[in-house]
Order: C-alpha cells, then structure tokens, then sequence
C-alpha cells in the first residue's frame, strides 16, 4: 500500500512512468490515511505498515474475486521487493491494474 501510495515519489527517483488509475489511487490513500506513518520510528519498525497491509487484506474477506490469489501475491513481491528498494514497475502496473479488474469482478462473500 504505502509504495502505491508513493508513486508520484517513485516516479520521481526513477524514470518508470507508473500510473495509478483513480479509483485505485482513491482506495490505497484512504487505506493509508487510516493508518498514518509514525515520524518517530523507522518504515522497517513502523506498525503503520502492518496495518495498512491488513486493510488490504480485509478487502478479501468482504468481497471474492476470482483473480484474488494472483493480486495478492503481487501485494507481497511489491511490499518485499520494497524493503530492498527494488520497484519493478512491471510489478506496479500489474497490481494496480489487477485492482481496478478486481473492482469490477469481486461479489460480497456469502457469509451463510
């Protein structure tokens, strides 16, 4: 979350050109609004980014689509590739397209 968040700095330090399209913009923002990063603590120690990943996660607990195991894993190769300050912006576009996919496919999980 917080790396999509970022892109406009990530475009910045490399020359990859990533687009967000709106809606996943809006979501990732409130996502990481809701859970703000401590200035005090570093990104690695930070539990705003625990939390932020748990929204995320929460998304597939409320609505299923069938493209949901392969968004996922793109989540943890962005977050892991993140720590190491690695953005394959292939990566990026992929997950933020697959959002938007995701968005238009996903039912609410039958809870009965």
């Amino acid at each position: 979350m917080t790396t999509v968040a970022n892109i406009d700095m990530i475009n910045n330090a490399y020359p990859h050109h990533i687009k967000v399209d709106a809606q996943t913009e809006k979501t990732v923002n409130e996502i990481c609004d809701n859970a703000p990063r401590g200035k005090s603590v570093g990104i690695g120690e930070d539990n705003a980014i625990n939390n932020r990943g748990k929204a995320f996660i929460s998304g597939f607990l409320t609505y299923q689509s069938p493209i949901d195991v392969t968004h996922y894993a793109l989540a943890l190769n962005i977050g892991h590739s993140s720590k190491s300050n690695e953005i394959d912006p292939i990566m990026i576009n992929q997950f933020t397209d697959l959002w938007k996919i995701r968005s238009e496919t996903s039912k609410p999980v039958d809870t009965h």
